[in-house]
């Protein structure tokens, strides 16, 4: 295990590096205000060809979960939106995984190191997790302003397909998923080919009784990248198949 950790920790710092580097570089094309234009609050007020339709399709992503648990906000969306953290950030994807111990349940925190969250900065899950559990005492438009910056990167990566296919040419796939406390709050995701997975619940509890706290991070197979599959390879060999 202690091996695996090594392995999982050099390869993640390498690949989230990589990934960094590469939104850094694509990030003036994931500018939500080059797709959503008058309906983003701006210093430099510029119209956009098809910021009418991209505010539309927002509008009828937003409805339906305004009105809905776990979110419960108003229903009306003025134009235009203050969305002021513009640029990408990513996460590693957590989730809780139920495990008995000794006949009880504990709920352990899994971190999955190999596949993020893609948000705006500042506006991760744990974000959202925070103004949810706070929602009876904090102003409603914090929580709503951090939904519409789920919803705006949605929008933002369906009307550049052209990101999405290069990054999946990176080996970094965008895929659009949820998250269950979020309900049907559409979740932006990226992967790569190197996967991770847990070990036995055995292991499980006795790293968690080691470390004291109830927290796992996924760990890599040797197997699992010695197998990675080259694409750009395999096409060319059909093509010069006789």
């Amino acid at each position: 295990m202690l091996a695996l950790r090594k392995l999982t920790r050099a390869v993640a710092d390498h690949l989230t590096q990589q990934l960094r580097s590469h939104l850094a570089t694509l990030a003036p094309l994931i500018n939500p205000r080059n797709v959503f234009g008058l309906h983003l609050r701006s210093t430099t007020k510029q119209s956009v060809k098809g910021e009418a339709e991209a505010f539309e399709q927002l509008k009828r992503l937003y409805l339906p979960l305004a009105g809905s648990a776990p979110f419960n906000l108003r229903k009306d969306l003025e134009s235009p939106l203050d969305i002021v953290n513009i640029l990408p950030e990513i996460v590693p994807v957590e989730y809780a995984y139920e495990i008995q111990d000794a006949g009880q349940n504990k709920t352990i925190t899994i971190t999955s190191p190999l596949k993020w969250v893609l948000t705006f900065s500042g506006n991760g899950p744990k974000r959202l997790k925070e103004l949810l559990a706070q929602q009876k005492s904090i102003v409603g438009s914090d929580l709503q302003q951090c939904v519409l910056n789920y919803l705006v990167m949605h929008v933002t990566l369906q009307s550049r397909p052209g990101v999405t296919k290069l990054l999946e040419a990176l080996r970094f796939p965008i895929t659009a998923g949820k998250m269950e406390e979020f309900g049907d709050l559409p979740v932006t995701y990226i992967e790569c080919p190197v996967t991770t997975g847990r070990p036995s619940n055995e292991v499980i509890i006795q790293s968690t009784e080691i470390s004291g706290t109830p927290a796992f991070e996924e760990v890599v197979s040797p197997d699992v990248v010695t197998g990675i599959r080259d694409p750009f390879k395999e096409q060319l060999l059909a093509l010069a198949a006789p």
